[in-house]
């Protein structure tokens, strides 16, 4: 199978009379639901050893959200 072809079947065509961005919307409703399973669960606590190497990455990487 030649290069061309196997791009031609990889590769997807936009129509010309797309002006947006978002080619489709993801479903509001499923992720709201996730979400609220997600938050329903009972927090993970970091553990005491692992502490110092969250609070080293935030403070090394995360400079301007402080």
């Amino acid at each position: 199978m030649e290069v061309m072809e196997i791009m031609e079947q990889t590769t997807t065509a936009v129509p010309q009379e797309q002006t947006y961005a978002i080619s489709q919307w993801h479903d509001t409703d499923e992720i709201y639901a996730r979400l609220r399973a997600l938050i329903a669960q009972p927090m993970r606590p970091i553990r005491r050893d692992k502490m110092q190497q969250f609070l080293s990455y935030f403070d090394d990487n995360c400079k301007r959200s402080k």
